[in-house]
């Protein structure tokens, strides 16, 4: 018998399933997907977009087992709209023209399933748990200029003795 919705069935082996779920990802650059981005205002009522990213990868490629989710909040306001922007740019879509319900469905659309490099920082939540969290989205460009910038020195030649 199949549940409406259920679309898998796949064996699952217990004995290798730890009791505590995976570690939040470290600080650093990560390729991810837009799962789902929803219209959906703040506590405050303010216009906003729910976005789901679902990290797949570091920035060199390698792929992240298991694969986490990102949850953000992109504030549809002025003062905020820098995220949205920044968003939109890393997505190689164009950035809703107003804080409007029709705007932010039409933006929500055009980036759900968009790949997105983003840089993650760690946070604690009031409840005192580790979570990764976007601390801002890239360009390819701006990707590589940063770990170029995060990479160490090489160290200085020496001369030969003579």
């Amino acid at each position: 018998m199949t549940q409406q919705g259920w679309t898998t069935q796949q064996d699952l082996n217990m004995d290798q399933v730890s009791t505590e779920p995976p570690p939040p990802l470290e600080a650093g650059i990560y390729r991810a997907r837009v799962v789902e981005a929803t219209p959906q205002p703040t506590k405050k009522g303010d216009p906003a977009l729910r976005v789901v990213l679902q990290v797949f990868a570091d920035i060199a490629g390698s792929e992240i087992s298991p694969k986490r989710k990102i949850y953000q909040t992109a504030v549809l306001t002025q003062d905020a709209a820098f995220r949205v922007k920044q968003l939109a740019v890393a997505a190689g879509v164009e950035p809703p023209k107003t804080s409007g319900f029709d705007d932010a469905s039409t933006f929500a659309a055009e980036l759900t399933g968009a790949e997105v490099l983003c840089k993650t920082k760690q946070r604690q939540t009031p409840d005192g748990k580790t979570i990764a969290d976007v601390d801002r989205f890239l360009t390819a460009e701006q990707a590589q200029q940063s770990t170029q910038a995060a990479a160490p020195a090489a160290p200085p030649k020496r001369r030969k003795a003579s």
